[in-house]
């Protein structure tokens, strides 16, 4: 284990620290590889974002399982074994482009790869008390790409969503660290304490990890806390600081701080800058109050301001400098801006619904429903709350309040911010298409203040169906019976949030696969699909989630009550990331994923996964449902049993149900028939006694 410095070697080496960027002893640095052949490293070369001796890497080719594996007391920067251990997964190791002929190369070349449920790693036992993190990353896409949302220590990085990454290293990029704007390849994270755990999942973009380096924070180095990170001040705050448990023990650390907006006079190697302030050691005095007060922001583009603090630790014949470190914040403009948004909700019909926007500055709010001004008229929708940070909308769902709202704020500078616009809708039948000689949505049937969306095709074709009559695709001109629902391209996309996708299938063709119902997008594949695969097995499909859940069932094989081998397929999100899928209105398959599905500028169609008509479904189809929810296992059921009278389901099948009056293959065992009574009885009756103990009851075992 790495042993403290005390402070008599610190005054020893205090030329050496203000001359050194930071000691090998304080960082733990980890690669991970994707070939053990020829990616170990050869050392002496200083590499990754830190420039740091690649002798002194941990590495993944020293572990068994390159992919998911556990490596305990990792080495440090010199070589020194320290208490961390690592542990990481992912479902396999990838490669860019850089090849792997320096040790900077073959850092940079392998990777954890983010397919399925995405990689991820945890260090316990970090030896230091405060540190800094720098989550490295890479991808075969070899230039520019999305990255997915990276969490480290349970928050998401950059603001989550996906950030702009780069995928190469050696092409003259170098290593550059990412803010959410610029192009890199390696994100930092300060002020960590504790374990670190990092996760990186395949939802906006790719999620590769390649590595990761832990940097101690000095042990006497003030911690600012107000701007904690990079962020934005009023015009009249104060910065603050304060100090870790080491210095406070010592209590005769003062401090430095340093302002400006030149980034490089607060160069930690410069150290004639007169300071802003010295302050005395007491706490109370561990802030700058900056007077005048700094001039509001430019509200499109604000001045960035720079700050340090640096500890001074009394020392003969100098004091010992413990440099802090350089961060920026920009100062809060005066006009009126939202800051947080409204945000999209599917709420149950009649549920008390608020819709808030949130922001600074703000003395007018002015809503909008679908770009219309809400002007206090409207019967349904009333004002509630309002003060210089918030205003919140107040109704009760109903058909009528569906759409999208958003918000334009403002104050005496006449600088007006809007909001981002947020659907509201609810829980509810979206389409139906009973495709009963037309293509008609009778959603209205049902919520008469809907909007129906028809379907259209260029050469309709219709038969006898399950109820009534139904649409058939007879895979002749697969483009021309191809059914594409008029206006859905975003009415649909509400399904990140919730639904449920239902059709009456009677497949005259299994192999190869074949879409019922899809709103799949491209580039990458999103959206959600209905389908069977080249098996004949009803599958639904949700990109960015779990992918392809197979029911196990097969649709042409009688299964069911059903004449002429008709079955209801339903698949179901609930936009918590639990997937389902219902055969026959019974539950078949379900699976849960942590991935955030992205929405589809694609129409919703009926026959196959694209408007090309790729992947075509060749069979009937009837009764197609879209709902904004998932409907619950009771809801699928009666999906089934209203086209089936006098059929019914067993949901919840009892534990000591074993036989029934029914022998269906005729092997003299009852089949279950999902009630306990007399035919169980009997079942065990028949065998009362039995007994299968060794020697006691029987003296062979075949």
């Amino acid at each position: 284990m790495r042993m403290k410095k005390s402070l008599l070697c610190i005054a020893v080496l205090a030329v050496l620290l203000l001359s050194v960027p930071g000691l090998a002893a304080d960082i733990i640095s980890m690669n991970f590889i994707e070939n053990k052949s020829n990616q170990a490293f050869a050392g002496g070369e200083m590499i990754g974002p830190l420039a740091t001796d690649s002798a002194y890497w941990n590495s993944s080719v020293d572990a068994g399982n390159i992919a998911a594996d556990t490596m305990n007391d990792l080495i440090d920067g010199t070589g020194a074994v320290t208490t961390a251990d690592l542990t990481w997964s992912s479902n396999n190791c990838w490669y860019n482009g850089d090849g792997v002929g320096s040790d900077e190369a073959k850092l940079a070349v392998g990777y954890l790869d983010d397919g399925g449920s995405g990689a991820s790693f945890t260090v316990t036992s970090v030896p230091y008390a405060v540190y800094n993190a720098y989550v490295l990353f890479t991808s075969d896409n070899n230039g520019d790409y999305t990255h997915g949302t990276l969490t480290v220590n349970g928050t998401a990085v950059l603001g989550g969503g996906g950030f702009p990454a780069h995928g190469r290293v050696l092409d003259g990029t170098g290593w550059v660290e990412c803010d959410g704007t610029v192009y890199g390849n390696y994100v930092k994270v300060t002020g960590l304490t504790g374990d670190l755990s990092v996760s990186s999942v395949r939802d906006y973009g790719r999620g590769p990890l390649t590595g990761f380096i832990i940097e101690e924070v000095n042990p006497l180095a003030a911690v600012p806390t107000y701007p904690e990170k990079e962020g934005e001040i009023t015009p009249s705050d104060d910065l603050t600081w304060t100090q870790t448990a080491e210095a406070a023990a010592l209590g005769t650390i003062t401090y430095n701080v340093y302002v400006g907006t030149d980034a490089n006079t607060l160069s930690p190697t410069y150290y004639g800058l007169t300071p802003v302030k010295t302050s005395t050691t007491a706490p109370a005095d561990f802030f700058y109050d900056a007077d005048p007060d700094y001039p509001n922001g430019d509200p499109v583009d604000p001045l960035v301001w720079y700050w340090r603090v640096d500890a001074i630790e009394p020392n003969t014949p100098s004091p010992i400098v413990h440099t802090g470190v350089e961060l920026t914040f920009t100062v809060q403009p005066a006009n009126a801006r939202v800051d947080v948004d409204p945000a999209n909700q599917i709420v149950p019909l009649g549920a008390a619904t608020e819709v808030t926007v949130e922001g600074v500055n703000i003395t007018t709010y002015q809503w909008y429903k679908d770009g219309v001004i809400l002007d206090g008229s409207h019967p349904d929708i009333a004002l509630y709350g309002g003060t210089e940070d918030e205003q919140t909308l107040q109704f009760t769902a109903s058909v009528k309040t569906e759409g999208y709202y958003h918000c334009s704020v403002d104050n005496t500078l006449n600088i007006p911010d809007e909001s981002a616009s947020a659907r509201i809708l609810t829980q509810r039948l979206m389409g139906w298409w009973k495709l009963d000689g037309d293509l008609t949505d009778s959603v209205q049937e049902v919520h008469a203040d809907a909007e129906a969306h028809d379907g259209a095709a260029p050469d309709p074709n219709f038969a006898v169906g399950k109820d009534s009559s139904c649409y058939e695709f007879d895979g002749v001109d697969v483009v021309d019976d191809l059914v594409t629902i008029t206006d859905s391209n975003d009415f649909f996309n509400f399904y990140p949030q919730g639904y449920t996708v239902s059709a009456w299938v009677r497949s005259t063709q299994t192999s190869p696969w074949g879409a019922y119902v899809a709103k799949q997008g491209a580039s990458p594949n999103r959206g959600f699909i209905l389908t069977h695969n080249g098996a004949g097995e009803a599958i639904h499909t949700l990109r960015q989630s779990f992918n392809d859940l197979n029911s196990g069932k097969k649709i042409d094989d009688g299964i069911g009550a059903d004449n002429e081998n008709w079955h209801l397929v339903t698949g179901t999100y609930d936009g918590e990331g639990n997937g389902k899928i219902y055969v026959d209105g019974l539950l078949a398959a379900e699976a849960t994923s942590g991935g955030t599905p992205q929405i589809s500028d694609v129409a919703l169609i009926f026959g196959a996964e694209r408007a090309d008509g790729s992947v075509p479904y060749v069979g009937r189809l009837d009764d197609v449902r879209v709902y904004s929810y998932a409907i619950s296992a009771q809801q699928a059921a009666d999906l089934y049993t209203t086209f089936n009278p006098g059929v019914w389901l067993c949901l919840n099948r009892p534990e000591f149900d074993i036989s029934g009056p029914e022998d269906a293959d005729e092997d003299g065992n009852g089949d279950p028939d999902c009630v306990v009574d007399i035919h169980d009885l009997l079942k065990v009756v028949d065998t009362w006694l039995e007994c299968g103990i060794y020697p006691t009851c029987i003296d062979t075992v075949e």
